[in-house]
């Protein structure tokens, strides 16, 4: 099975509608701070968005983060 590329990830999360981009941004977000990283930039989240969508898990994900969302 072949890596997906990094611009063929980015566009996948590009593409998305703009909630959905946004949900997937936050849960990544959360993702690392979970894994107590303190300090998050752009680029941190945008390595964080590759893995979800190159490993097919950003689907699932930003429904979780729908979900948290929306019992708040």
């Amino acid at each position: 099975m072949e890596r997906m590329t990094w611009e063929a990830a980015m566009k996948i999360w590009k593409d998305l509608p703009a909630e959905e981009n946004r949900l997937l941004r936050r849960a990544s977000v959360q993702r690392m701070i979970a894994r107590g990283v303190e300090e998050v930039g752009t680029s941190d989240v945008n390595h964080e968005v590759y893995a979800l969508v190159a490993f097919g898990e950003y689907r699932e994900v930003i429904e979780d983060q729908r979900r948290l969302e929306n019992a708040e």
